[in-house]
């Protein structure tokens, strides 16, 4: 009898939905459509790229969808990038606090792999011919969004609902790691892994700190910020005494003109996307 009622209920205040409305809906999905639009450029730029598949998230052991997962090989260098898609408005920007890079900080773990055989090695981005981690340089330590409200103040919405998607990427990371780790080690390949998290253009800003807590450089509109998050995933591997530690250093906020910056600057090259 309940579901009786609750289906006559649904029916008597909804009823069937017509081409009309459901083409409304499709044509307001600005969100997927979003994901649809860093889908096509990352392809463009050279990516092969797998959309909306599912992993098992290493923390909490349940089944979860990534959004994109870009690979892309030049000579022995292999970049993997796990990218989560935000759709945020300009009303609602996020704004990414930085301060410089310090030495320690200057890092990009790397795995190189030899006929059948792998290692880990933490280097120094600069070392590595890649000036993407460079010590000194800005680099992002908080974000909140921000936005005007009803009495025409500013105020902060936190950071949750881009946190939750640089979670995602890191985590959907650890995948791409394991597979760097495994996989094809029929040749000599120097693989690394990268979080990003893609948001439309304008609604990145960002604002520049020195050591000591004086802005820089007042908020302004970027295209790329890094943020540093040290986070490290860990490995089992038989035949080895302990685990091995693979560390995701930074975590890349673009919005899609900048896509092309992180593979640009790894590869050595200076390709964009974008017109």
């Amino acid at each position: 009898m309940a579901n009786k009622v609750k289906g006559e209920q649904l029916s008597s205040v909804a009823g069937p939905l017509t081409s009309s409305e459901l083409n409304d809906f499709v044509s307001g999905a600005a969100d997927f459509a979003f994901e649809m639009s860093v889908l096509r450029e990352l392809r463009a730029v050279g990516f092969e790229c797998s959309h909306s598949g599912t992993y098992v998230d290493p923390v909490t052991n349940k089944i979860r969808q990534f959004d994109i997962r870009a690979v892309r090989g030049v000579g022995e260098r292999r970049l993997a990038m796990a990218v989560e898609c935000k759709n945020l408005r300009t009303a609602a920007p996020v704004m990414v606090m930085a301060s410089p890079r310090t030495a320690a900080e200057a890092v990009l773990d790397v795995v190189r792999v030899t006929t059948g055989l792998f290692i880990i090695e933490r280097t120094r981005a600069d070392e590595f011919g890649l000036g993407i981690y460079d010590r000194g340089d800005m680099v992002g330590r908080k974000v909140e969004q921000v936005q005007r409200s009803s009495s025409g103040a500013l105020t902060s919405l936190g950071d949750e609902e881009v946190f939750v998607k640089q979670t995602q990427a890191i985590n959907s990371g650890h995948e791409l790691i394991r597979r760097a780790l495994f996989e094809d080690r029929s040749r000599a390949q120097v693989h690394t892994v990268i979080p990003v998290v893609v948001v439309p253009g304008g609604t990145l800003w960002q604002v520049d700190y020195s050591d000591d807590g004086q802005v820089l450089t007042p908020p302004r509109p970027v295209t790329r910020s890094s943020l540093y998050v040290g986070h490290s995933w860990s490995y089992e591997i038989m035949g080895y005494g302990e685990a091995v530690r693979y560390q995701l250093s930074h975590l890349e906020l673009v919005t899609p003109e900048a896509l092309g910056e992180v593979p640009g600057r790894y590869f050595g090259t200076t390709q964009r996307i974008g017109p």
